[in-house]
């Protein structure tokens, strides 16, 4: 073997060893620290903690461990390590660490995990440990609370209470229905999807906003896709109603024009009548008689379209909600039941992880891609809708 060769060869048992020992020796030495105690600044639970609360550990050899984390220590709960959860108290002389429980950015992954939908308080082993490493041994544990039942119960009712608000407005009133005349002194105008989208997405992320709020005691982030997609319904919305008060714009205009056809028509027709009446009578009655009748039949046809557009400017007649939101001119069409699918399942997912988790779920522009393309669907078949 060439010297050459058996100096990598020599590197690379180096390399190896120092790959195996290394981790064992740091392990071997930790292994002298272990946290033998927890306990809460939480009034009348020293054993529970809640979000804002100061835990305090009692860490054996807490020296050492401070040594080879070099000053980054961490909280563990069952393994599990809450980074950049960093020590906000630290007494060296009673081996003593306080940390308080907050949520971070960083150990975002750790709190989906422990917060499961329905469960407002868990109970975990709590040790410490270097932030690139692994916890020390413990026998503390402590029960996070991360809200009140009871809390939650009235806000649950509240929201409740909020929707049924709504509900009986949208009943009684236009608030969610099309824009422009009533129908008739019977019916009721139909509902209109673009308010109907922007009634649910500001009842989802209020609803979770408050949720969150009132349950953590915290002002939630709100992320920019949440406003992105407020933005997409809200945009949806108001091009709605732009298109229908295009629509009946043009129909007012069109029908301004028409009735001074009719008038011209009606006195165009008064006046033949008036010659073929006439004493003595005209010389050529077959002619004017001609004339008389394509009056009459343009007439005629100035009525009917008057009649037709102004059926078109009114909103259709009320056929239930369901039906109102998916029919258009040509009955129930696919291009609504896509954007209603999207939205009903998007807003389910939004509620269900702002329940599981306590944040506002951020969308990836995936999402939004595709919120943002059924509601340019839905207003690109608006816009022939008659």
């Amino acid at each position: 073997m060439s010297h050459s060769v058996r100096y990598l060869v020599s590197l690379l048992l180096v390399f190896i060893g120092s790959s195996f020992l290394g981790p064992r020796s740091t392990a071997q030495e930790l292994a002298h620290v272990t946290v033998q105690g927890a306990v809460s600044n939480w009034p009348g639970f020293p054993d529970s903690v809640s979000q804002g609360a100061v835990i305090k550990l009692k860490v054996i050899n807490l020296s050492i461990l401070d040594q080879k984390a070099r000053g980054k220590i961490i909280l563990f709960l069952d393994g599990m390590p809450l980074r950049a959860l960093y020590p906000v108290s630290r007494d060296t002389v009673g081996d003593t660490l306080g940390f308080q429980f907050l949520r971070t950015e960083e150990s975002k992954g750790t709190w989906d995990v422990m917060q499961k939908f329905g469960r407002s308080a868990q109970r975990f082993k709590v040790s410490v440990g270097p932030e690139d490493g692994y916890p020390v041994s413990s026998t503390a544990t402590l029960t996070f609370v991360f809200y009140k039942t009871a809390i939650l119960n009235i806000v649950v009712v509240l929201l409740v209470a909020l929707l049924v608000a709504l509900l009986l407005l949208s009943a009684k009133s236009d608030i969610l229905r099309d824009s422009g005349p009533q129908t008739s002194p019977s019916g009721r105008k139909s509902y209109s999807m673009g308010r109907c989208q922007m009634a649910w997405w500001f009842l989802v992320v209020f609803s979770s906003f408050v949720l969150v709020r009132l349950v953590t005691g915290e002002l939630p982030a709100i992320p920019d896709s949440v406003l992105a997609l407020l933005g997409i319904a809200g945009g949806t919305g108001l091009g709605a109603v732009a298109i229908d008060a295009n629509k009946r714009s043009q129909a007012t205009s069109k029908i301004a024009s028409l009735r001074v056809q009719v008038a011209a028509l009606l006195d165009q027709q008064s006046r033949l009548h008036g010659i073929l009446i006439a004493q003595p009578a005209p010389t050529n009655p077959a002619d004017i008689q001609a004339e008389l009748v394509k009056a009459q039949s343009t007439l005629s046809q100035a009525q009917s379209d008057i009649d037709a557009l102004l059926q078109s400017g009114r909103p259709f007649t009320s056929e239930g909600f369901l039906m109102d939101i998916l029919s258009d001119a040509d009955g129930i069409s696919f291009h609504r039941f896509q954007i209603l699918a999207w939205t009903a399942l998007l807003g389910i997912i939004f509620l269900l992880s702002a329940l599981r988790t306590l944040t506002l779920v951020d969308f990836d522009n995936s999402l939004l891609a595709l919120m943002g393309i059924s509601s340019g669907t839905y207003l690109g078949f608006k816009l022939p809708e008659k």
